[in-house]
């Protein structure tokens, strides 16, 4: 038996595996999804939680009396190639489990493997009675051609930063009851007093408290927590992954974007300014965004058309309140961008509109509504008519975020 795979499932030997209480909401969704064949993909960051909620998962299965034979761990590296994935399932359908009966196959880390699409689409395939669940990075060639392959057997799901409520409630706040009572609350007066309560918190959460390590640990300083992530996420994911030959322009771009969260992008004006050539500024803001530090948003004036040039590109919000200096002066592109990675955690892929000078912040076409960012304390209601005339020609119906909800059109930015 292979030492490495033995240490990785300490559950065969009757050891619990999980360490940690605090659960994200996400949690819940993969419980949901163990029923369904469909591989489960965990994209996102680094440190937003991703092997956590694995571990969590394969000791949800334990206390249901899945038995612990049938339960498959394994932590890639980068030094492995893609024959050892059937390496392990060799060794495991010899020595452990049956694969013939309900099996749970957990890889962590599946992006070091190249072209591990291919050989998870073969497993998928192979083995009927398989449930799999992968976390990494996606690559680029399921970004631009391979997602068709994989299409009908594999689930995205993004972990993205922590929510207002998960941040409430891995820091162990007493404004947890607040919050949970503000999503119920429908007057505004009761909703104002509830708001200035949490407020402060929130602003504290923007600026902090965005990855549950920071979250849990006060004490950690967090643009050097953030700067560890970038590190390893720009200098070794990028190079052992992605192959990147110039980790100081992946930088470079980050760090632009971090300052312009939240603005149309031009990969021409880019390129120019960075001396690079158009097609290798592409594939690095590609990059970017498969590491989950950046949010492509497209510009659509219908559902059926959407354009990909001169998308808005935003960065969560900790980065820019904690790597660029004018950072106060940008509080509206801070929470437009908390708002699109609320959206993208509902599986809502948004778009922006503009034509001329109409402009509407997000777009949900599934569901037909239109978003507007306000964060300050009143909205204009002269700004108010001109959105929902907009929308209603689009189509849709207007639906107004800002600190505090003036009608039941609008809703607070904190409860969202």
């Amino acid at each position: 038996m292979d030492n490495k795979l033995l240490l990785m499932n300490p559950h065969w030997n009757n050891k619990n595996p999980s360490k940690y209480d605090k659960k994200r909401e996400l949690f819940q969704n993969l419980v949901e999804n163990l029923a369904n064949q469909q591989i489960c993909f965990l994209v996102g960051a680094r440190r937003s939680g991703k092997s956590v909620l694995l571990e969590q998962l394969l000791d949800y299965l334990l206390v249901s009396k899945i038995p612990p034979t049938q339960i498959l761990f394994y932590e890639f590296s980068a030094s492995e190639n893609s024959q050892k994935i059937w390496e392990i399932l060799d060794i495991y359908k010899t020595e452990v489990g049956n694969l013939d009966q309900i099996t749970y196959l957990f890889f962590d880390e599946i992006q070091y493997l190249p072209n591990f699409e291919i050989e998870i689409k073969l497993i998928y395939d192979r083995f009927p009675n398989l449930k799999i669940f992968l976390t990494g990075s996606l690559s680029l060639s399921y970004k631009r051609k391979m997602e068709e392959s994989l299409a009908g057997r594999i689930f995205v799901y993004k972990t993205l930063p922590l929510n207002f409520r998960e941040y409430l409630d891995f820091s162990s706040s007493q404004n947890l009851a607040n919050f949970d009572q503000l999503k119920t609350t429908i007057k505004p007066f009761q909703s104002k007093l509830i708001i200035d309560q949490l407020l402060p918190e929130f602003n504290s959460f923007l600026n902090r408290g965005r990855y549950p390590e920071l979250a849990i640990k006060s004490t950690l300083e967090p643009k050097q927590y953030l700067e560890s992530i970038l590190n390893q996420s720009l200098n070794q994911d990028a190079i052992n992954y992605f192959q990147v030959q110039k980790p100081n322009l992946l930088r470079n771009l980050f760090d632009y974007f971090v300052q312009n969260s939240g603005l149309e992008t031009s990969v021409l004006n880019i390129s120019q300014v960075a001396n690079a050539d158009r097609e290798t500024v592409q594939k690095y803001i590609d990059i970017l965004e498969l590491l989950g530090l950046i949010y492509i948003l497209p510009n659509t004036q219908n559902p059926l058309k959407v354009s990909q040039t001169k998308p808005k590109i935003y960065t969560s919000s900790s980065w820019v309140n904690q790597f660029d200096p004018n950072h106060l002066q940008k509080t509206g592109f801070i929470m437009e961008s908390y708002i699109l990675e609320r959206l993208l955690g509902r599986n809502i892929n948004p778009n922006f509109y503009r034509d001329r000078n109409n402009e509407i912040d997000f777009i949900n076409w599934r569901e037909k509504e239109a978003f507007e960012v306000k964060y300050r304390l009143n909205t204009n209601i002269r700004e108010l008519e001109k959105y929902s005339k907009l929308s209603q020609k689009l189509g849709l119906k207007t639906k107004i975020l800002n600190i505090y909800p003036e009608n039941e059109n609008q809703q607070s930015v904190l409860g969202f």
